[in-house]
């Protein structure tokens, strides 16, 4: 199995992720330059996380701070702001992207329900060493989605 996504994958979770907070919110956000890391990962201080397996097998996560994760929950009319439902949220957020994607490539992806992490248990995961980074402001406050690929399985041999 090549465990690669092109630029045309890619862009279908680029153009999901935007989507996402100008279908919820109205208003849309921003995409900045995106680039590979190879680097220990960053996080804010939330982040929503979906397994991803079939044609990527990795994982696809959406980390955000606690104001922009507030400011929508405001935004949806919840008025509880406590750190359960900014979870939850977060977990939320990556959850529709990526069933979104899944909605798209059909049965050559497959994904696990979601998992939210604050940034200090999300700090301690395994992820792939090589992680594509597309960096998103959406109302002022920044956010990272990050798709991690495994790398590809070496041949079998006879």
């Amino acid at each position: 199995m090549t465990n690669h996504l092109g630029e045309a994958e890619l862009k279908v979770f680029i153009d999901l992720s935007l989507g996402y907070f100008a279908t919820v919110t109205g208003t849309a956000a921003q995409a900045h330059s995106p680039r590979i890391e190879f680097s220990r990962p960053e996080f804010s201080d939330f982040t929503g996380m979906v397994t991803l397996g079939g044609i990527a097998d990795g994982c696809v996560y959406l980390t955000l701070g606690r104001r922009l994760l507030e400011d929508l929950l405001r935004r949806l009319g919840e008025p509880d702001l406590s750190t359960a439902n900014c979870l939850d949220l977060a977990g939320e957020i990556t959850n529709t992207i990526a069933s979104n994607a899944r909605g798209h490539f059909g049965h050559r992806l497959t994904i696990s329900v979601p998992s939210p992490y604050q940034r200090a248990a999300a700090e301690q995961l395994p992820l792939p060493p090589t992680r594509f980074v597309l960096p998103l402001k959406w109302n002022n406050h920044p956010a990272d989605l990050v798709i991690a690929l495994r790398p590809d399985a070496p041949a079998p041999t006879a």
